[in-house]
């Protein structure tokens, strides 16, 4: 697998490359997740794309939380910034309001993340 991040700007921070391969690496994951928790209806209508993208966005930040627990929050807060959001006092709160997942679909998620972590 390679995975491709933008090079962090000369004033910028060099996790920011982390959190971005956080993201890429759990891509492939997330859109099967999110597939097998749809409908040919919703996929049809955009809503699995939709879906998708947050889906990347919350398994990266799961990722990091049971490998990485301190890189959490950093990732959360370039995700909200990334998103045009000011980050607020209550990361997790917010971070999980602006991109948020059914219930179903985010269990779904932290379930497979957790399978495929206990495989390594």
């Amino acid at each position: 697998m390679f995975v491709a991040v933008p090079a962090p700007a000369p004033d910028g921070d060099a996790r920011d490359a982390l959190y971005v391969m956080a993201h890429e690496v759990v891509g492939t994951l997330s859109n099967q997740v999110v597939r097998d928790h749809t409908s040919p209806a919703q996929q049809q209508s955009g809503e699995t794309a939709r879906l998708e993208t947050l889906a990347a966005v919350r398994a990266g930040a799961l990722l990091l939380e049971r490998i990485a627990p301190d890189l959490a929050d950093g990732y959360r807060r370039y995700y909200l910034v990334s998103a045009r959001q000011r980050p607020a006092v209550e990361l997790a709160a917010q971070f999980d309001r602006i991109f948020p997942l059914p219930r179903p679909l985010l269990d779904a998620l932290v379930r497979q993340v957790d399978l495929v972590l206990n495989g390594i």
